[in-house]
């Protein structure tokens, strides 16, 4: 195997290899399918507040980011789907926390901890 590498933890391939982005980007994947799959039919705290704001066109909010990237979103994606703000919303919490769940996996991966490990402590 030129190139391979094989840790401490018994794993081909080490932090950073294509093996380590497949797995990242199936976690991501699963995650992303997860969370859409199991969406809730009601909000908490400033869910509805949220939406309220994005309809208005509102581009600030408590989280300097979540709006802007929600109506670009919905920008994008309205003349495909007819997306609403509270699709974008949604959509865009989705991703957000799926990609979440690879950096830990890739965050733990750097930090040399076995693949296996790395997975479970993502999925947590």
């Amino acid at each position: 195997m030129t190139g391979a590498t094989r840790n401490g933890a018994g794993d081909v391939g080490g932090a950073g290899s294509a093996r380590d982005r497949w797995i990242a980007l199936a976690l991501f994947a699963g995650a992303a399918a997860l969370f859409i799959l199991t969406r809730q039919g009601y909000f908490f705290g400033d869910g509805r507040g949220l939406i309220d704001r994005a309809n208005e066109g509102a581009l600030r909010g408590h989280n300097l980011a979540y709006l802007p990237l929600a109506q670009l979103a919905r920008a994008a994606c309205a003349p495909l789907a007819g997306w609403d703000a509270e699709r974008a919303l949604y959509a865009l919490s989705a991703v957000c926390a799926a990609a979440a769940v690879a950096l830990v996996y890739a965050s733990l991966r750097a930090a040399a901890t076995s693949a296996a490990t790395s997975v479970l402590f993502a999925l947590l």
